[in-house]
């Protein structure tokens, strides 16, 4: 048996202090979307199968115990997995494992470092 479970898409972008203060708002309904636990939304699938190679990503996919992230450049796919590359290296996705996937901007330019002043 499954169940169904509302998540909010706002509701992910709560900074981390407001959330320690205690303050959750409610999510509305419009901006619900229901979601199967334990099973892949087919919107998902369908983007990591036609998105180009080469373009970042960033993959949830259950791991034993929980939820995992991987952020980084999708670089190979098969019919049952993709490969995205992080910076910790190679990841292998398998599609059955993966809950969400969105492409991602681009890595924000480093800061070059301050120069002292004399």
């Amino acid at each position: 048996m499954s169940s169904l479970v509302a998540v909010s898409r706002d509701s992910l972008q709560i900074p981390r202090r407001t959330l320690s203060l205690g303050y959750f708002p409610p999510p509305a309904a419009s901006d619900c979307i229901p979601v199967r636990l334990g099973e892949m939304d087919s919107r998902a699938r369908d983007f990591l199968s036609l998105v180009n190679m080469g373009t970042r990503v960033v993959v949830r996919y259950r791991i034993e115990g929980g939820l995992s992230d991987a952020l980084g450049v999708l670089s190979s796919r098969t019919s049952t997995h993709c490969v995205i590359d992080t910076r910790r290296g190679p990841t292998s996705v398998a599609f059955a494992d993966v809950v969400l996937a969105k492409k991602v901007p681009p890595p924000p330019e480093r800061r070059s470092p301050k120069q002292q002043s004399e």
